[in-house]
This record gives structure tokens, sequence and C-alpha cells, in this order.
């Protein structure tokens, strides 16, 4: 089933958030983008993604992604744009911004990280850094097919209304786990991409980082 993205009543909309207004909403709301490495004791691997955010058309829109159908893992699934830490990037922040010039060929001139969210454990071995980023006036997108079957923007007011999402059960590693689902325009958005999405409104809403903390496991 698609939800509709349009509701007659908006009492979570972001309209009446000026540009200005939201970023200082959306900082206040985020961890600082501090430049760290991650730690070489965790059993996981280190993971970044980028959530991307432009304003258009009078309201603000998230940037999503639907992999490539022949991947390993995860094909045809909608995440955002990120992958594992490599030795070369230093930080974990240079990796998210790696990831979307390889997959969107977005260039990190046009990419301003804010902050970031708690970090995410998923059941497929990875600790993953959620940066939250602004695109700047100007920016391209190149999709790298082998990866990226398409990108298309969701208005964000969408996943700010607790109306659009479910709680869905799954079974994985032998165990029953929760997952958050979002049915939008004929996309599926579930796991660590809709636990992220979850986080950030939640954060938005509540104006601090620190008064809501969402960090779960996901299948993804």
């Amino acid at each position: 089933m698609t939800i509709s993205a349009e509701t007659d009543q908006e009492p979570l909309s972001l309209h009446a958030w000026g540009d200005k207004d939201f970023r200082q909403r959306l900082q206040a709301a985020l961890k600082p983008p501090e430049v760290w490495r991650p730690s070489e004791n965790s059993p996981l691997r280190p993971a970044a993604v980028i959530i991307p955010l432009s304003h258009y058309n009078g309201r603000w829109h998230v940037l999503l992604n639907k992999r490539a159908e022949n991947l390993a893992h995860h094909a045809g699934q909608i995440s955002f744009p990120g992958g594992a830490f490599e030795t070369a990037d230093g930080t974990i922040r240079h990796t998210a911004l790696r990831e979307m010039q390889e997959e969107l060929g977005i260039e990190p001139r046009f990419v301003e990280i804010v902050g970031y969210l708690d970090e995410l454990e998923t059941l497929s071995g990875y600790r993953v850094t959620p940066f939250v980023a602004v695109l700047s006036p100007g920016f391209r997108m190149q999709l790298d097919s082998s990866e990226v079957a398409e990108a298309f923007w969701t208005p964000l007011d969408f996943f700010l209304d607790p109306a659009n999402r479910r709680s869905q059960g799954f079974r994985a590693a032998g165990k029953r786990w929760q997952t958050w689902v979002f049915h939008y325009q004929g996309h599926t958005i579930w796991g660590a991409t809709a636990q992220m999405l979850v986080d950030l409104t939640e954060k938005l809403q509540s104006g601090s980082a620190n008064d809501v903390n969402t960090q779960t496991t996901s299948k993804k």
C-alpha cells in the first residue's frame, strides 16, 4: 500500500520554518560534525551514510536511493548514499562524502554536513554513522548504475507524520526483530534507513540531540 505524502492537515509541517530557522533547529537536533577515527576495538565494521536534504518548491525534501538489483547485498532496497570505512579515508566523515560522490556524483563542495545522528549497529555487522547534510544550490547528480538504480526525493514532512510509518516484525539470525516501515509512491523504506529517518524526525520535533536516543539494531 502506498500512503500519500499529501494530507489535509499538516500539524508537523516544516513549511513555516524558514531556511535559517530550519538550519538552526537541525543543528540543535544533531551531534556536531566532529572529525574522528573509528574505534579499532569494535567487532563491527565502521560505515557511514549521508542523509541529504534540499529545499525546493517551498518545502524540505530528503534524497533516497534505490540500490541496483544486481548487488550482492540489499539489492533493490531503499537506502542513503554510503558505505564501509576504508583506511585511506582517514575519518568516517570522509567515508560518507566519498561514497556519496561515487554513488550519486555529488561533489563534496556542494555538501554541507550539519551534524550526525546516533550510530546504528546492524545485523549485517556494521556500525553506521548517519550524517545529515544540506545540499547547496548548483549540485548535479550522475548515478553510478552499477550501484544505484534510481534516486528520488521525498518531502521531509511525510516522515514527520507518525501516521505514515508502521512497525513490522521479521526474523533474522534466528531471532525476531522489529523495524519501522514507510510506503511512499511504490517504494518500501524499512530497516536501517527507516530507523534513521525516525531518529531524525523525532530529534527535529524534540529540538535536541540529547532528548531522544533511538539507537537500535536493524536488519540492514
